[in-house]
């Protein structure tokens, strides 16, 4: 009885290491696209002055494809966490704006590499989002109403 339930033990955990296996393959695979993106980021943070460290992000985040945009603020956010840590609440700021859709994930993965910050970057996070929705009504508001062809 005893072998029997260390067999139907080992089996289960067996059968669990390989059903997770594909999961911790897309989990690898996305960490060495993000070292990536970081380590090209490294290079162009590094020659900017601070002043221009947040609109340099939000271009990046902007230039990036809809598939990578998380992946890219998640390595900017690193850089500057490494870098300049005091200009990340506002470079949370710019990438909210940017895309305001990733505030959770954005202000989540900066106030993990940064904890003590944690309260600045919340607040910049929500400010920009308030930003970037003024800014959609504007534009929204300017826009010419189609007129319908008979």
């Amino acid at each position: 009885m005893k072998t029997l339930r260390q067999f139907l033990t080992s089996a289960l955990v067996a059968a669990l290491c390989f059903a997770l296996s594909p999961f911790q393959a897309v989990a690898a695979e996305k960490q060495t696209a993000i070292d990536k993106l970081q380590a090209r980021f490294t290079t162009v943070f590094k020659k900017l002055p601070n002043a221009e460290v947040p609109a340099k992000a939000g271009e990046l985040l902007d230039d990036a494809s809809a598939k990578d945009k998380q992946d890219t603020a998640f390595a900017i956010l690193r850089v500057i966490a490494t870098l300049n840590p005091a200009a990340q609440g506002l470079v949370v700021g710019a990438l909210v704006e940017s895309e305001p859709d990733l505030a959770l994930a954005i202000s989540n993965e900066a106030s993990r590499l940064l904890p003590a910050m944690s309260a600045e970057i919340k607040q910049s996070a929500g400010l920009a989002v308030e930003t970037a929705k003024k800014k959609k009504k504007e534009k929204d508001h300017y826009k010419k109403p189609k007129k319908d062809k008979p």
